[in-house]
């Protein structure tokens, strides 16, 4: 009853999270189009460009609304831990778009700082407070997440507010003081803060997908918890992985002590499991081997010294 209990869950979790992308993506699409129109009235080619950089993010969102979808079906023949990982895909996919967006921005600016232009100052701060508040909204949906996939959504809105922001800033200092340079300037300063911060996310996915152990789990501990239970002698061939950065995954081979009983046998599963659960593991495979049997894996190893007999 309880296995079910979670599966539910777990599709409503996906779920929410795919109507969040969803909302992600409606909002950033209708305002690409509202901002080109907008970017023709004020005459901004800043503006106009942030209406085909929005176009683009809309784009990366429909693929990470796809693939967040996709990652919320069962296991199957074809993956057997099922499809999670294709969320990572979606936020290694929209990394590379964020950080190809930010060099875009700068490059542009730079260029904008050889040759500034004063557009339509009054008409780009009422374009930019809608902006703030469309993407505002569309960011503080998705910011609470443990998602990677929607962090990375998130980072695409945050990169338009902050764009709208420094319009904002510049469109009133243009209105008042005429300013040109601080819009381009401002613009290389919340790229790069964005791509440090499509950095940092990125490596955290890399390391995923290259099945590091996960951050957040003390697995030499676990280890040594599991050694000391009863009838264990030593555990080695320990594996800790994650699927997606929430969905972690321990196997190991628990070596336990002669005339050990069927009913011992499984108690100490059930112990070991129990311990994995603590520390967050939601899969666990053991294998238990007696004293003196030979582990015939290649890659067998142990975090800390087997407990002596």
């Amino acid at each position: 009853m309880s296995h079910s209990h979670h599966g539910h869950n777990h599709g409503h979790h996906h779920d929410h999270q795919g109507k969040n992308i969803g909302i992600a993506i409606a909002l950033n699409l209708g305002f690409a189009v509202m901002e080109f129109f907008g970017g023709l009235w004020t005459g901004s080619l800043a503006i106009m460009a942030d209406s085909l950089h929005d176009l683009g993010d809309a784009l990366a969102l429909g693929l990470s609304y796809v693939l967040e979808r996709k990652s919320a079906q069962k296991s199957d023949q074809h993956y057997s831990y099922g499809y999670r990982r294709f969320s990572l895909l979606g936020a290694l996919i929209n990394a590379v778009i964020l950080l190809s967006g930010s060099v875009w921005v700068i490059q542009a600016a730079l260029q904008r700082l050889q040759e500034p232009t004063t557009p339509y100052a009054p008409g780009m701060v009422g374009l930019a407070v809608l902006g703030i508040l469309v993407n505002g909204a569309g960011f503080f949906k998705l910011k609470n997440t443990d998602s990677l996939n929607q962090r990375m959504v998130s980072l695409h809105l945050l990169e338009d507010l902050f764009g709208w922001v420094v319009v904002l800033v510049a469109s009133v200092a243009m209105w008042l003081w005429g300013l040109p340079y601080l819009d381009p300037l401002c613009s290389i300063f919340f790229s790069l803060m964005v791509a440090f911060q499509v950095y940092k996310a990125l490596r955290e996915t890399l390391k995923i997908m290259l099945m590091s152990t996960p951050a957040d789990l003390d697995g030499v501990q676990l280890q040594t918890e599991i050694c000391d239970l009863p009838c264990v002698t030593a555990v080695h061939d320990f594996h800790l992985w994650t699927l997606d950065g929430n969905y972690h995954v321990l196997t190991c081979h628990l070596v336990i002590q002669d005339n050990v009983t069927t009913g011992e046998r499984e108690e100490l599963k059930k112990q070991a499991k129990a311990k994995a659960t603590a520390f967050g593991v939601n899969h666990t495979t053991l294998e238990l081997e007696g004293l003196g049997e030979e582990c015939e894996q290649t890659n067998c190893i142990a975090l800390e010294p087997s407990k002596s007999l």
